[in-house]
């Protein structure tokens, strides 16, 4: 299931429980989906994708296409979002493309969460 960009694991049992309880409360709540070889889940701008030997893939390939190299002026951007950002300067492109490689880094390598923490 997915709530607030979490994903979490259950049984049949407990997750129509939940399902029950969050229409009874009357919460949004995207609909729940199921992760299987043929079908991907879109989750926080990636893909997770079950493979046939069972392992668990997850791409940021929108996020990875994004990263730039650093111009030395100001240049128009475009969001992860698709959203245009006029006149960014060298040094808002430079912190922009930081965070991108921390966020990349963070979700596609967890063990790199530790790192980074200690970097701040």
């Amino acid at each position: 299931m997915q709530t607030d960009d979490t994903l979490f694991l259950a049984d049949p049992e407990f997750a129509n429980t939940e399902e029950v309880k969050l229409q009874k409360a009357k919460f949004l709540a995207k609909e729940r989906e199921q992760l299987t070889t043929q079908h991907a889940i879109k989750f926080n701008g990636g893909q997770i994708n079950l493979q046939d030997n069972s392992s668990i893939r997850l791409t940021q390939e929108r996020q990875c296409q994004n990263l730039r190299l650093v111009a030395t002026q100001s240049i128009d951007l475009t969001s992860s979002r698709g959203e245009i950002r006029k006149a960014v300067t060298p040094t808002d492109q430079y912190v922009a493309q930081r965070a991108r490689g921390a966020y990349i880094a963070t979700v596609c390598q967890p063990e790199a969460a530790f790192d980074l923490s200690f970097t701040t």
